[in-house]
C-alpha cells in the first residue's frame, strides 16, 4: 500500500515539475510570438511586459530601460554632429563618405549622381544692410525650398557660409540630374518676404554628374565648383555644367 502512495507521490511530483517547466519554458515563448505578431501589424512593444515579474525581470527592465536612453542619447548627438544649427540640414561632415557611398551605389544600379553647387550671389549685402537676422532668415528659407523639392534619398549640405550643396542619388539620367536642377534653382530665385522686406539674391549654379565627370568625391565638388564660378562670372544666375574642355 505504502509502495503504491509513494508512486502516486512521485507521479504527482513529476507531473507537477513537468507542469511548471512547461509554463517556465513556453509562456515567455508564447508572449514573444504574440509581440511579434503585434509589431508587424505596426503596434509598438515593450520588452517590459515579457519580462519575468521578479526581482531578475525587475533588474532586466530597468537596464533595458537604460540603455534605451543611452542610445538615444547618442543618437542625438550624432545628429546635432552633423546637422547645421541653423538650416537644420546636415553640415559637411559627412559629405565626401556620402558621395563616395552614392557613386558606390549608383554605378552598382547602373545609375547617375548629381552634384549641384550654389552659391548666393548678393547674400552678403542683405547681411550688412538689414542685419543677421534677415539673413539667416535668407538661409533658413533657401535650405528648406532645397530640401522640400528633393526625394528622401537625395541630401541638401549647407557647405559654407551661403554655399549650398545638393547630392542627386542613383538617378536614372543625366537629363533628369538637369531637370531636378532646373527645378531647384526655380524655387530658390522666388522673392522672400520678411518684415516688410523683399529679400532676393542671385544664385550662381554648377553641377557635375559621376561617372560622366568623375567617379572621385573630391573631384565631383571640385568640378561643380568651378562651373559654379562660371556661372558666377556670367553675372546671369543660369546654371553651368561641368565642361571638361573648360575646367
Amino acid at each position: 500500500m505504502m509502495i503504491v502512495i509513494e508512486g502516486l507521490i512521485m507521479v504527482f511530483l513529476a507531473l507537477f515539475t513537468l507542469i511548471t517547466i512547461n509554463r517556465a519554458l513556453f509562456s515567455p515563448l508564447t508572449k514573444l510570438v504574440d509581440a511579434t505578431q503585434k509589431v508587424e501589424q505596426g503596434k509598438r512593444q515593450d520588452v517590459v511586459d515579457y519580462l519575468p515579474k521578479d526581482e531578475i525581470g525587475y533588474l532586466m527592465g530597468r537596464f533595458y530601460k537604460m540603455s534605451e536612453s543611452v542610445h538615444r542619447r547618442h543618437e542625438d548627438l550624432h545628429i546635432k554632429a552633423h546637422t547645421d544649427e541653423l538650416t537644420k540640414v546636415k553640415n559637411r561632415i559627412t559629405l565626401y563618405t556620402d558621395i563616395e557611398n552614392s557613386i558606390e551605389v549608383s554605378q552598382a544600379e547602373g545609375k547617375y549622381v548629381g552634384l549641384c553647387f550654389i552659391d548666393m550671389d548678393g547674400f552678403k549685402q542683405i547681411n550688412d544692410q538689414l542685419g543677421h537676422e534677415y539673413g539667416d532668415v535668407l538661409l533658413q528659407t533657401v535650405a528648406q525650398r532645397l530640401k522640400s523639392l528633393l526625394r528622401a534619398t537625395d541630401e541638401v549640405y549647407r557647405f559654407g557660409g551661403d554655399e549650398f550643396i545638393v547630392l542627386l542619388q542613383s538617378v536614372r539620367s543625366e537629363k533628369d540630374v538637369e531637370k531636378v536642377v532646373q527645378n531647384l534653382v526655380e524655387s530658390i530665385r522666388e522673392p522672400i518676404l520678411y518684415k516688410g522686406h523683399q529679400l532676393q539674391v542671385r544664385f550662381s549654379t554648377g553641377v557635375s554628374v559621376a561617372p560622366r565627370d568623375t567617379v572621385d568625391a573630391l573631384q565631383l565638388v571640385d568640378n561643380a565648383d568651378k562651373a559654379m564660378y562660371r556661372s558666377k562670372q556670367s553675372k546671369q544666375g543660369k546654371v553651368e555644367h561641368f565642361v571638361l574642355e573648360q575646367a
